[in-house]
């Protein structure tokens, strides 16, 4: 990512520096691994976008926030880890200056979009479960609205602070990004502020919110199950007491019917069925946006902290990066940033019954195409 820390203009300042590279062996048995798994990613991830276009069954608010999050994947196994992987392997940037210049930074935009959906889809269904607005279901316009929203706000944050400072040195051929140096100063202001506002958006602010709609969710669900065990053993208690139908006995020994009672009660539990039902059905689709979105926080948690802990490390302790096995630091890194990106279709297919009977369906129309070709 052309945000990570870049150690070109501290060699001559102030280091003579010889990183430590992996063996030959290693590193091309690193570079199949990764490649492996960015092009199961990227296979993946256009089958989640093609499943979410072509069925009208999975064109839900949820799942196009999902096929969001898949473009964003594409976009970083695609374009985001080929050219993290020139620069973390070669001494020299070969791409050229408007590569580096209009390209490679625009990259991270792949990045913000990929955490911000995960907290907007956190999000939504906190106030699908908590707000519960009357029948306030999201519009596909909304949505897409909302998607549109992410990727402009990513681009702000992420790309737009790298186009000013990126630089290309023709002489070096070296790609940097390069705030201004202040006196006395091994690492800019600038430079130390940009890294805490990369850290607080991208991934303490989106775990915040994440962790705060799940605890909110889970005392609602607490709430509500209490509250609706205790009205149902009233209403049973009360059917039980009244009797729905009320006999008196008159003195010719029949019985008469008291049915304005029996009609109250009858409304009362048709009320009481209508409202459990609801409830019910709203929990049930809270439960599947569960079973997606934990593993998808968990993995993005995991899998992202190395990143920005030697990111602000590198920053504020300026030796790490006269580290010999920096860059292997950042190796493991990136590596890291490919895994998160090709988990979340594996994630889909393993908890949602949906994606897998989508899933399902796709391979087996692109095979029986195979066999009417021949």
């Amino acid at each position: 990512m052309a945000s990570f820390p870049n150690n070109t203009n501290l060699t001559d300042s102030y280091f003579s520096i010889d990183y430590m590279r992996e063996p030959d062996a290693v590193k091309m048995f690193k570079l199949g691994i990764e490649a492996l798994m960015a092009f199961f990613g990227i296979v993946g991830n256009i089958g989640v976008c093609l499943v979410t276009s072509r069925h009208a069954r999975m064109k839900t608010t949820m799942n196009l926030y999902i096929r969001n999050l898949a473009i964003a994947d594409l976009g970083l196994l695609t374009v985001s880890f080929p050219l993290a992987i020139v620069r973390q392997e070669l001494d020299t940037w070969p791409l050229g200056e408007f590569i580096c210049k209009y390209i490679y930074p625009g990259s991270d935009i792949f990045y913000g979009v990929s955490v911000w959906t995960i907290t907007v889809i956190a999000f939504e269904r906190y106030r699908n479960i908590i707000v519960k607005r009357q029948r306030s279901k999201c519009s596909i316009n909304t949505v897409y609205r909302r998607n549109a929203i992410i990727w402009f706000t990513a681009f702000v944050i992420q790309c737009v602070p790298l186009y000013i400072y990126m630089d290309y040195d023709r002489k070096t051929e070296i790609c940097s990004v390069e705030f201004p140096s202040e006196a006395g100063k091994r690492v800019s202001t600038l430079s130390q502020v940009y890294t805490i506002a990369f850290l607080a958006l991208l991934y303490v602010i989106p775990l915040v919110v994440i962790s705060w709609t799940n605890i909110k969710i889970s005392q609602r669900i607490c709430q509500s199950s209490l509250f609706y065990k205790r009205m149902y053993k009233e209403n049973k208690t009360e059917i039980s007491e009244s009797g729905l139908i009320l006999f008196s006995r008159n003195c010719d020994n029949t019985s008469v019917v008291n049915t304005r009672s029996k009609m109250h009660k009858k409304e009362d539990i048709l009320s009481f069925n209508s409202l459990r039902k609801e409830e019910n059905k709203r929990l049930k689709q809270n439960k599947k946006a569960r079973k997606i979105l934990t593993p998808l926080v968990a993995v993005f948690a995991i899998t992202m902290l190395p990143f920005h802990v030697v990111k602000v490390i590198a920053t504020y302790c300026i030796e790490l990066r006269t580290f010999p096995y920096y860059w292997v630091l950042f190796s493991v890194c990136g590596f890291l940033i490919v895994v998160n990106s090709c988990m979340n279709p594996l994630i889909y297919a393993m908890v949602s019954r949906d994606y897998r009977k989508a899933f399902k369906k796709l391979f087996q129309f692109n095979r029986r195409v195979k066999e009417q070709d021949h």
